[in-house]
């Protein structure tokens, strides 16, 4: 018995040095992971790289032996401001992960498959379905291969029904109505981790063909950093006593931040620079925002010169501005 490399899954994010983003962890739902256990498969991780084995005799193909069922996987991530520097939608429902399938087999540059990436809600696999109560209607539920684990007509005046189809595990599912997509979810009875960030569904039937044309699949999950606003909240203590005749925020290329708005940091008075465009965040950025100041002391009349370099914003500063559908990273700087 030897292990066998079936598949590689690698997650890159672009606010991560290289595009290395090593801070997720795949822990398989419970049914996968008796699938795992049953057929021997097992699971290395190697900084931003998932590298999956399974055992295998000589007397077998690897495309042979390993289960033809769906697999799922929670993606757990260790870092609790990763919604802050990762382009995520504004108004994500909390009751919404991130889902990643392999089963729109898009080629990326280098001839890996990237894999498709949206937004659903996870809900049991016991719920109810609010019906029209005028009509008869015919309500199914789909499971991702398009089987139907669920047929029924309701009775007229029927305003709710109940499905039940734990029977079947956690997957992706769809549920029609009179032959209408109502919803596509990932349905689990299990309870998810505190830290679970998505679902990543790895349909075999691809993976098993890739093998077969003796090509190890190598898939690829890509995040985008956030684009934010920058703002410089710069306050001058009282104590130091010293009268600023001008100040300006200098970005790349010469740019100024627009500002100053006078504004209240605690009992303090900041001035607040914001830049001109949305910067997207990164730990690769190099040249830090330049203040510019003017300004005179108790001890001379004489205007003198400061030029300070600005701290880079933190994932941890950026908050949202749903009136302007933006975001924007503050950092309080004290002169």
């Amino acid at each position: 018995m030897q292990l066998q490399h079936w598949l590689t899954l690698t997650i890159e994010h672009e606010y991560f040095k290289e595009g290395i983003c090593p801070i997720f962890d795949l822990i398989p739902t419970a049914s996968t992971r008796n699938v795992l256990k049953n057929y021997d498969i097992h699971i290395r991780k190697l900084a931003n790289q998932y590298q999956a084995y399974v055992g295998l005799t000589a007397s077998k193909a690897v495309w042979e032996v390993l289960p033809t069922s769906d697999l799922f996987f929670q993606l757990i991530h260790t870092d609790p401001y990763f919604n802050s520097y990762t382009e995520v939608p504004l108004d994500t429902s909390k009751d919404h992960l991130v889902f990643l399938t392999n089963a729109n087999q898009t080629q990326g540059p280098e001839g890996n498959t990237v894999l498709s990436a949206t937004y659903l809600p996870v809900q049991s696999l016991r719920f109810q379905v609010e019906t029209a109560t005028d009509l008869k209607n015919q309500v199914v539920v789909k499971n991702s291969e398009g089987t139907e684990v669920f047929n029924q007509l309701t009775a007229e005046k029927q305003s709710r029904l109940s499905i039940n189809i734990e029977a079947f595990g956690s997957g992706l599912y769809e549920l029609w109505i009179d032959k209408k997509l109502a919803k596509t979810f990932f349905g689990t009875s299990e309870s998810l981790e505190e830290a679970c960030y998505g679902i990543l569904q790895l349909q075999m039937h691809p993976i098993i063909t890739a093998l077969a044309a003796q090509r190890i699949p190598e898939l690829t999950a890509r995040f985008s950093a956030r684009q934010t606003y920058w703002q410089y909240a710069v306050v001058v203590p009282e104590y130091k006593k010293i009268v600023v005749h001008d100040m300006q925020v200098e970005g790349a290329e010469n740019t100024l931040y627009s500002g100053p708005e006078e504004k209240k940091i605690g009992t303090a008075s900041a001035k607040v620079f914001t830049s001109p465009n949305a910067i997207k965040l990164s730990q690769n950025i190099r040249g830090s925002p330049l203040l510019k100041m003017k300004y005179s002391n108790e001890f001379s009349a004489a205007v003198l010169e400061l030029d300070l370099k600005m701290p880079l914003p933190k994932a941890s500063a950026v908050f949202p501005q749903k009136t302007a559908n933006a975001f924007y990273a503050q950092t309080i700087f004290y002169i």
